[in-house]
């Protein structure tokens, strides 16, 4: 039709042992920001369990230049006490929610 482009898609290499709980496009459709979940290591030393981490990564709308913006390295009592909310602002930054608190991170 008259003013369509045609879709494209890409194959987007994720790091290794993430997976993928969500990703949004930016306002202007060049970057996507994922919310992404690995399992390691806990910070304190001689603990060898593993435990979720939530991890925000940013990329280019074709997977390229990926790259960590925040992480919440943390035991969880709940998994549900992740990331939540993942989301674009208009001005370009990043925001989510964690434990009922609003986060905003720029974008460079």
């Amino acid at each position: 039709g008259q003013g369509r482009q045609a879709a494209t898609t890409y194959l987007v290499t994720i790091p290794p042992n993430a997976r993928v709980l969500d990703f949004v496009l930016s306002p202007d459709a060049a970057h996507i920001a994922w919310h992404l979940r690995f399992n390691k290591p806990h910070a304190i030393p001689g603990l060898t369990e593993l435990f979720p981490t939530d991890e925000i990564w940013i990329s280019k709308l074709n997977g390229t230049d990926m790259r960590q913006l925040a992480y919440q390295a943390a035991y969880f009592d709940n998994i549900a006490n992740g990331i939540r909310v993942l989301d674009w602002k208009d001005d370009g930054n990043v925001s989510f929610v964690v434990n009922a608190v609003l986060y905003t991170y720029p974008v460079r």
